[in-house]
């Protein structure tokens, strides 16, 4: 497994927003992590990339304990948050080139792999723009491209769609789809069923904090279809 927890717990005061999460992420799959807003998403992303730590349970990332070899298994993880904070005043260059630098990068290879990646997911054209006139989709594109600086196997991402438009949407799924077929294997989370659908081939579904399904993505249509999962809309036109 790449990513795998047992009995994960997170505890925030009195109340717990994980209980007993037990995720199996597959290595090589895209598995998507849907619950609504406050379901516990984020909290698990920042678990599972060591910016947090469990109340109780174990985190296992391609077989390291995240407890006690978290160096190692930063070193394979790339993170993109929901909200990348980057200098408005910074290209996307330099921006790539910096965060090489902390990754153990030396100058040439941070310059040589920042303009491979900044083309990779389309801001070849933008190398020397300032961050601060970026579009929200543009900023989702860098941090991505910062994430795959360090050639991670593993790549987490919160949302990454959240907030773009149709167009913006469809070049995140191709630039994960082009990741996936590299051999990375892509953790992200989503409130948005119809995207999971689009883009992964695993899903778990979370709810309070507590996973209440986990498996392929064609069989979790599967129980969909047959009423499983229930979607209701409510349409204050029809009153």
């Amino acid at each position: 497994m790449a990513i795998s927890t047992k009995n994960l717990y997170k505890k925030y005061g009195s109340r717990f927003v994980l209980e007993d999460l037990s995720l199996n992420v597959e290595e090589g799959s895209i598995y998507g992590f849907l619950g609504k807003n406050g379901a516990g998403k984020t909290t698990t992303i920042k678990l599972l990339s060591g910016l947090s730590i469990p109340s109780q349970g174990q985190i296992f990332v391609n077989g390291m304990d995240l407890s006690s070899e978290s160096g190692k298994v930063k070193k394979i993880l790339g993170l993109v948050p929901q909200d990348s904070d980057f200098y408005d005043e910074r290209t996307a260059l330099s921006h790539m080139v910096y965060y090489g630098r902390l990754k153990g990068l030396s100058k040439k290879e941070s310059l040589e792999q920042s303009r491979i990646l900044l083309d990779r997911v389309g801001l070849g054209n933008e190398t020397f723009k300032k961050v601060g006139y970026f579009s929200h989709g543009m900023k989702t594109r860098l941090g991505i491209a910062q994430a795959l600086l360090n050639n991670p196997k593993i790549l987490i991402l919160d949302e990454p769609t959240n907030g773009l438009d149709p167009v913006g949407i469809r070049q995140i799924r191709q630039i994960l789809h082009d990741c996936s077929n590299t051999g990375i294997t892509i953790f992200l989370s989503s409130h948005n069923l119809l995207e999971i659908q689009e883009i992964c081939t695993h899903v778990g579904i979370l709810d309070k904090g507590k996973l209440v399904a986990e498996n392929t993505i064609e069989k979790i249509r599967h129980l969909e279809s047959n009423g499983v999962i229930t979607v209701g809309v409510y349409n204050s036109l029809l009153k």
